[in-house]
């Protein structure tokens, strides 16, 4: 059974992932298991290059890949597709995933795999404390808090934020307040003052 529009979106601001070629190919297993091969082969490499200490190592493919990830999943934005018409300019790889749903299959891997590299980099360096609060911190802050679902279209001081996308929304009573002169408020808080005693009386 076709799907129908509405179940096309996840929402007013999200546009549907079914077409986008910029994100489609990591559901796919094989890029999985290319990942995940990708991580060993680097720190074979790094091995093979003379760091044979596996603290250093580790601690090394760590970095570059919380680095790397960082860049290519919440720092790149939009698609290389010319078909898709600038549809997806303001919203980073990861932001493009499943059309921004929080918690997809996809999503849980591309966090459990950096999670278990931590885990691994952590045992290697036999949880010494200074290699524990660099590598935690570096997957914490590059990681684990952009993939986070309050983080989603989240621009920090407006870096990385495209224009006319990401520009924020003015608010003309905020900017522009409307000022009463002293007397006008004088005048209402006194007669909120006698308002009630006369009401009263009338009652009476």
């Amino acid at each position: 059974m076709p799907s129908t529009y509405e179940q096309s979106f996840v929402g007013p601001d999200d546009i549907p992932s079914s077409g986008n070629k910029n994100v489609d190919w990591m559901k796919s297993s094989t890029t999985l298991t290319f990942y995940i091969t990708l991580i060993v082969f680097t720190s074979i490499l790094l091995y093979v290059l003379g760091v044979h200490d596996l603290s250093v190592n580790m601690s090394v493919v760590n970095t570059l890949h919380a680095f790397l990830s960082f860049y290519f999943l919440h720092w790149v934005k939009g698609t290389p597709d010319n078909l898709s018409q600038g549809e997806w300019n303001g919203l980073t790889t990861w932001e493009q995933i499943d059309g921004g749903v929080s918690w997809t299959l996809i999503r849980k891997c591309l966090i459990t795999i950096p999670t278990l590299l931590l885990l691994v980099t952590c045992y290697a360096t036999d949880f010494s404390a200074y290699y524990l609060i660099v590598n935690c911190s570096i997957y914490a802050v590059l990681v684990l808090i952009p993939k986070t679902p309050w983080m989603h279209r989240v621009r920090f001081f407006g870096i990385n934020s495209t224009p006319g996308i990401d520009d924020p929304i003015i608010d003309e009573n905020v900017s522009r307040p409307q000022l009463k002169s002293k007397a006008s408020a004088f005048g209402r808080s006194s007669y909120t003052m006698f308002r009630r005693p006369i009401d009263s009386q009338k009652d009476r």
